[in-house]
């Protein structure tokens, strides 16, 4: 399914009058063919979420599309963009497969909190190309009394995160269509953050160093590529449909850190998985004249039980989360502010490699809300 998806984006691109090798070199695409290209974007990304048989994720990232009554602003040639990117977490419902697990607070007890910060900076080389460079910062808390000697004991990591640099373009030209438009990256992550944090856990023989929860750790460890896709489109005066795509791979397998407990007979390292998200829904201007707008979509959030390359070894708690995101988005002058709380509407623990030797669920917590701001200005 992939390849057929990949293939038929691949000739929808191919079949314009202006192939992808000759954006902006030689002018824009065509308006009539943005529903063509948009369809084939999302028919590849059905295709690719069918082979990864679904997703999930505890981590949640930032993306999201500032759209004013106007649809989008383009950064023009040499301006730059700087921002930050807040998100707060907190889980300690579990889940087994599509379940919720009622008995997960005394079972397993493991109450998870994440705060993070990404710093960006956009420059645009033209009105179509950019370059983003996002330095991200977490803390991260876990609160578990099976870590430790049956009391609950706190442990937390908190530092830089795996850095990511991805340059974007725009498919058609803002200056003759501005009721739509279609955005494609590429970039990489870097391995800055560190992936084998540790704490000092209690347990019954004496204290320990060990590393803290794959869920709070602030880097994975492997370089990675990334793939983005962003999108508008005016449905009426002051509405607009709006839609994004992420996908990281992960091609390295494993890192250095590993888990307390045997996993099937013995200690495993932790895994560096693949990650995505998608988010879709309307913007509507409720006050045009103020730059305050209302959006209202879905989104998931994910981390797949099996990687596109590279091999699944190592533990990781697959699985994703589907998410009803209000949010409100304030454009003053050259200042952008959005807010998002993304409400949980259901979840899927998925199984990894080790749950599906033994035929078992294994068990993981998700957010039952998000809060995520962040804060722009164009110089």
């Amino acid at each position: 399914m992939l390849r057929k998806s990949f293939s038929f984006l691949t000739a929808q691109l191919n079949s314009t009058p202006k192939a992808i090798a000759r954006l902006g070199a030689s002018g824009p695409i065509s308006m009539r063919y943005f529903p063509m290209i948009l369809m084939a974007v999302l028919v590849f990304l059905v295709g690719l979420t069918t082979h990864l048989q679904a997703q999930g994720c505890v981590p949640a990232r930032f993306m999201a599309l500032s759209l004013g009554p106007n649809g989008i602003t383009p950064l023009q040639p040499g301006e730059w963009q700087v921002g930050a990117n807040f998100r707060y977490l907190y889980a300690d419902e579990g889940w087994l497969g599509t379940h919720q697990w009622p008995a997960y607070s005394t079972v397993v007890g493991n109450q998870i909190t994440v705060v993070s910060t990404d710093v960006q900076a956009t420059y645009a080389v033209s009105a179509r190309f950019s370059a983003t460079l996002t330095v991200p910062y977490s803390y991260g808390q876990t609160s578990n009394p099976r870590e430790h000697d049956g009391t609950r004991h706190e442990v937390n990591a908190h530092g830089i995160g795996d850095v990511r640099l991805v340059g974007n373009m725009w498919l058609f030209d803002f200056n003759s269509q501005r009721a739509g438009n279609l955005s494609i990256g590429f970039g990489v992550k870097m391995p800055t953050g560190d992936e084998a944090a540790t704490a000092i856990f209690y347990k019954p023989g004496g204290p320990q160093e060990l590393p803290v929860d794959i869920s709070i750790q602030p880097g994975d460890g492997g370089w990675g590529g990334i793939f983005e896709m962003s999108g508008f489109r005016e449905l009426s005066e002051h509405l607009h449909g709006y839609l994004n795509g992420f996908y990281l791979v992960n091609p390295q397998e494993q890192n250095k850190a590993f888990t307390h407990a045997p996993i099937l007979g013995q200690i495993r390292q932790l895994s560096v998985p693949d990650q995505y998200l998608f988010r879709a829904g309307l913007s509507w201007a409720v006050a045009p004249g103020r730059g305050l707008s209302l959006t209202l979509g879905g989104r998931v959030d994910g981390v797949p039980p099996h990687d596109l390359i590279g091999g699944n070894e190592g533990f990781r708690r697959p699985g994703y989360v589907i998410y009803a995101e209000p949010g409100l988005t304030w454009i003053k002058g050259r200042n952008t502010f959005n807010l998002f709380v993304p409400v949980r509407l259901d979840a899927n623990r998925q199984r990894n490699v080790y749950d599906e030797q033994t035929n078992t669920d294994g068990g993981g917590a998700f957010a039952s809300f998000l809060i995520v701001t962040s804060f722009s200005r164009t110089f």
